[in-house]
């Protein structure tokens, strides 16, 4: 059976990954759709976000045997308990914190704010990653289908350094907090209240990153539109210069015996009305007769009869060509 070479070329690419799904069960994930599939450069781009929701127990898709595909019930399951133990981890260090009793009671308010804002946070997190994760991956499909189009090996690498950088200076600097929290301040205790905060931050930078990625695929795509608009305007005003040009020349080429014919002709019919008119005896012809010579005379000086002709012949071709220039440059202000 022969199949066109695109079509070889992509079975060939997802021979691989379907080779490894036939090793293990597929039972284990939610759903397994060849337009799942995600290529290594964007999963280059997703790996250092990715790590740091793994890390924090908030994953928002799973990414396996370059397959996209929601959490799974497990997953879910694991992300609920950590989210509760933490929960109640940060409810008895807040209870039985002993500096609560010396507080005054702004501060006792302002504590327990905190205490109630970074609980509905870890809850919220984690319930909408769960609700939202076929969201997660949709999107993540869509850019998919864009970097399809978008093949800038340079981009997608500084992206991905981009992305490497902000990850481990958010880890770095919540890593040093910790040590100074536990160390110089002997309150290592404290600490657990970073864990909130560090998981906010890093669904900013996923979402900035992310946002980052979409903006310049737009103004790509922006930047290629204008170029194939300005092309095709390009080769329009070409098609009418070349129409232009082949009218003319052929006009050109096929009047010459024609004008010279007429020249002839109009000279004559004029001669044979001038004689006419001579041979009358009327005052009133006779002084149409007199205004008619003056005028062929006139006329002789400047150009000869059948350039007459010629001007009426070329009018409509400047009138196209002028046409022309008009109508590309309303097609230039129209696709702008």
């Amino acid at each position: 059976m022969f199949l066109p070479k695109q079509i070889q070329d992509y079975v060939k690419k997802l021979r691989g990954p379907l080779n490894q799904l036939s090793s293990f069960s597929i039972s284990g994930l939610n759903e397994i759709l060849l337009d799942n599939y995600i290529d290594a450069d964007l999963q280059e781009f997703l790996c250092p976000l990715n790590l740091g929701h793994y890390v924090l127990f908030s994953p928002k898709y799973s990414i396996r045997y370059n397959f996209i595909t929601s959490n799974s019930c497990t997953a879910n399951c694991f992300s609920l308990f950590y989210t509760f133990s933490f929960m109640m981890l940060y409810t008895s260090h807040e209870v039985l914190d002993p500096k609560l009793k010396y507080l005054n009671s702004i501060m006792l308010s302002a504590t327990i704010f905190n205490f109630l804002v970074y609980c509905i946070g870890c809850g919220q997190n984690s319930i909408l990653n769960i609700i939202q994760s076929n969201t997660h991956v949709n999107l993540i499909l869509t850019v998919q289908k864009i970097h399809k189009s978008f093949k800038h090996t340079n981009i997608c690498k500084s992206f991905v350094i981009g992305n490497w950088i902000f990850v481990i200076t958010l880890l770095t600097f919540y890593i040093g907090l910790a040590a100074i929290e536990t160390f110089v301040r002997k309150l290592g205790s404290n600490c657990i209240s970073y864990v909130p905060v560090l998981i906010t931050d890093f669904n900013i930078i996923y979402k900035i990153r992310m946002v980052k990625l979409l903006r310049y695929y737009t103004v790509s795509w922006t930047s290629e539109l204008k170029r194939i608009n300005q092309l095709e305007i390009n080769s329009t005003h070409d098609i009418y210069t070349i129409s232009y040009i082949a009218h003319f020349c052929g006009w050109q080429l096929k009047q010459p015996r024609r004008l010279l014919g007429r020249n002839e002709y109009y000279d004559i019919m004029i001669y044979d009305d001038e004689y006419k008119i001579k041979r009358n005896k009327s005052p009133e012809k006779r002084i149409a007769y007199k205004r008619l010579r003056r005028a062929c005379n006139l006329a002789c000086k400047i150009m000869k009869t059948g350039s007459f002709v010629e001007a009426d012949a070329t009018l409509p071709l400047s009138l196209l060509s002028l046409l022309a220039n008009y109508v590309v440059v309303l097609l230039q202000f129209a696709l702008l």
